[in-house]
């Protein structure tokens, strides 16, 4: 019998190893009891947050740290959008990007992230959009200057060759013989 025994669990671990194993189920987003009461939380802090100066929002971002959790994550990207500044909107963009592709947020959550983002991206877009316009308008008006500059010089050398021509005239004039031709 216990030969037997040894033969069914040699045959059962042998067959075991021919099965497939059971497909995992994908990884469920994590549900949070009240969904409405996470986007209220950050809706509460984009309002408290948009009524600070940019003082404020440095101060902040100073005691806060390295965010650890989604929610000081979104709470270090709104400081960072209010301080208007490219870098801060960089790093706004960065951390917004992390929360939208967080699975284990809201899908609501990570919407309103992707939302942020996307505003933030525009922003940079315009800022350097300023930038570059500010930069051609920069070197536009340095053109305009040196052909100021080279018409101002033009003008001077017609008018030195416009007095000489005079001078020249005026003296042909005042020379007897000058230019005439003596009768014989």
């Amino acid at each position: 019998m216990p030969r037997a025994l040894a033969a069914s669990v040699l045959c059962a671990l042998c067959l075991g190893g021919c099965i497939a194993p059971p497909a995992t189920p994908p990884p469920v987003p994590v549900i949070r009891e009240n969904p409405v009461a996470a986007l209220q939380q950050w809706f509460g802090m984009e309002k408290h947050v948009a009524q600070m100066s940019a003082e404020d929002a440095v101060a902040s971002l100073v005691e806060m740290g390295r965010p650890q959790t989604p929610d000081t994550l979104f709470l270090f990207a709104l400081l960072n959008q209010q301080l208007g500044s490219y870098g801060g909107m960089t790093l706004a963009r960065d951390a917004l990007q992390q929360l939208e592709e967080d699975t284990a947020l809201l899908i609501e959550q990570q919407r309103l992230a992707s939302i942020l983002r996307r505003y933030n991206q525009a922003r940079i877009n315009s800022h350097l959009g300023s930038q570059q316009a500010s930069e051609r308008q920069a070197e536009l008006e340095a053109q305009l200057q040196l052909a100021q500059e080279q018409r101002v010089l033009l003008e001077q050398k017609i008018q030195a060759l416009t007095d000489l021509e005079a001078d020249i005239s005026t003296r042909k004039e005042e020379s007897p013989g000058a230019g005439s031709i003596a009768p014989r």
